[in-house]
């Protein structure tokens, strides 16, 4: 508006050169006006009360009681909430005054004291600036958030970071928010609880906090809105933020057929009277329901004495017993007290190796089986013979020296735990056929016997292990090059891909396991 004003007020000082018709030089010519002579009808426009962001416009009339025509060159306002509209008309001549409206949309609480300002020029060149004030008081509420916009920046996928919004009222008259709801990415949004109160009453120059979390669960960009709602009123804040990831890993295995597994776990239940044996008891059905979710082929057999003889009423359990038939055969065979149990695993599970050679090498399918040698011990093992001796003894039990391997659940870091001592000669067994050792002082061995039935399986059975722990829905399998979205579950307690038994792939395919990986939030 001022550059227009500005415009036409040169091309009417132009109009009143010299070569103007005998008529306007005589109105122009009569005498010189000065600011003395210009007055405002009001002398001050008063708003009164007005509710916040609401316009209110009012009439201003500018008059001129000098002798000759002036121009208004611009028009503007001291305070950015008023705005001065175009004058009627920009030439203000004797006794013909020019309206101009004058709106006011107040933006915060409180009185407003401002002046509305023109610019003037007469045709001899002369300028001045002529000023009227205008008062008024804003009222009502007024929602302020903080921040209006927030970027999280990249965050781990699986990870997640925080924010505090604050919501006050800095008006002077209470609002009530009556829904509060985030719009957009399911990765963004609040703690759960913090609309569960609703409707808020905030009262004039309170403040509510509003914490909002971003967990991405895949690579890529987030936007979310934070959004509050008072009636017809909405206010928002803008969030954002990118998930990452530290890499991507992708194992590889050509199916098998679904080959036999064998394990002999020798329970030294002298050794571990300090640990409450009920604690395998309770953890035992995990083990098989592990197996027979998995579709596995396999024998174990529990131990108790030096001698390797089984004990109870069956060799070894399989895949035709029911998890509940399993557990009570397996607790059978490991219960009875300390006869002969002189903690000697090694002595233990080769006795039982050859004791048990008519089923473990029943046929060629069995003498190819893979076997674990498992020790659950609290205690030294005082078998014969050194780590190094005892794993080359059991590595001649096949072929393929790949094909058996030691596990345990023992003590690997003196007092851990009391009254456990390591589980010496098993520690370097395990390391040395890079099996698994589990931590004999945790309370829940339910993670413990899900881990056990990984290793029996592993490379056996419809069970395909990854190499490190993927983020959460990120895990892709493809057959042959092409991906496969069913027949097969994520099972995160083995950390490994099992197909369902209808779903198993033919022998000789090529099964890619792909995912997505992080070092750590």
């Amino acid at each position: 508006m001022p550059a227009k004003l500005t415009v036409l007020a040169l091309l009417l000082t132009a109009c009143s050169s010299p070569d103007d018709t005998a008529e306007e030089t005589q109105t122009s010519t009569t005498g010189s006006s000065t600011a003395e002579d210009i007055s405002f009808v009001p002398g001050q426009l008063e708003f009164g009360d007005q509710d916040l962001f609401s316009s209110q416009t009012l009439q201003i009339q500018l008059h001129n009681t000098g002798p000759e025509e002036l121009f208004i060159v611009d028009a503007y306002s001291s305070n950015e909430s008023i705005e001065v509209g175009t004058p009627s008309a920009l030439v203000l001549g004797n006794n013909n005054p020019v309206f101009i409206n004058v709106t006011w949309t107040p933006s915060s609480v409180g009185d407003v004291a401002a002046d509305i300002s023109f610019d003037l020029s007469s045709p001899g060149g002369d300028t001045w600036t002529s000023a009227a004030s205008v008062t008024g008081s804003g009222h009502g509420p007024m929602v302020v958030l903080s921040p209006r916009e927030y970027d999280f920046g990249e965050i781990k996928v699986g990870c997640d970071a925080g924010i505090s919004v604050s919501v006050s009222n800095a008006g002077d008259e209470d609002i009530v928010v009556e829904d509060l709801i985030v719009d957009g990415t399911a990765a963004i949004d609040m703690k759960p609880g913090d609309n569960d109160d609703l409707p808020w009453t905030l009262t004039p120059y309170s403040t509510r906090q509003v914490n909002v979390y971003f967990t991405p669960d895949k690579v890529g960009d987030d936007a979310a809105v934070l959004e509050f709602s008072s009636g017809s009123e909405t206010w928002s804040a803008a969030l954002k933020g990118v998930g990452a990831v530290d890499g991507e890993e992708t194992v590889s295995y050509t199916v098998g057929e679904l080959a036999k597994a064998a394990a002999f776990i020798h329970v030294a239940d002298c050794a571990i009277y300090a640990y409450d044996q009920s604690t395998l008891d309770a953890a035992v059905p995990t083990l098989f329901e592990t197996l027979n979710d998995a579709g596995a082929s396999y024998r174990i057999a529990f131990l108790r004495t030096s001698d390797g003889e089984m004990q109870g009423s069956y060799d070894y359990i399989d895949e035709t017993f029911s998890v509940s038939q399993a557990t009570e055969a397996a607790i059978e065979m490991y219960q009875g007290g300390c006869t002969m149990n002189n903690d000697a695993t090694f002595t233990t599970v080769f006795n039982a190796v050859e004791k048990a050679d008519d089923w473990l090498n029943e046929d060629e399918l069995w003498e190819e089986s893979k076997i674990s040698l498992i020790g659950i011990n609290n205690d030294n093992d005082t078998s014969s013979g050194n780590a190094t001796s005892n794993v080359a003894h059991a590595q001649s039990l096949r072929d393929d020296s790949d094909m058996v391997k030691f596990h345990a659940i023992g003590e690997n870091l003196t007092g851990a735990c009391q009254g456990s001592v390591p589980f010496t000669g098993m520690i370097e067994a395990v390391e040395m056929t890079e099996g698994v050792f589990l931590n004999i002082c945790d309370t829940d061995w339910d993670g413990h016997m899900e881990k056990l039935a990984a290793v029996i399986m592993n490379g056996s059975t419809s069970i395909f292990a990854l190499g490190g722990t993927p983020l959460n829905g990120s895990v892709e399998v493809s057959l042959d090059g092409v991906n496969i979205s069913e027949g097969w579950t994520y099972d995160e307690g083995l950390n490994a891909i099992v197909f369902y038994e209808d779903a198993y792939p033919d022998p000789g395919a090529t099964i890619d396991i792909s995912y997505l990986t992080s070092n750590g939030c």
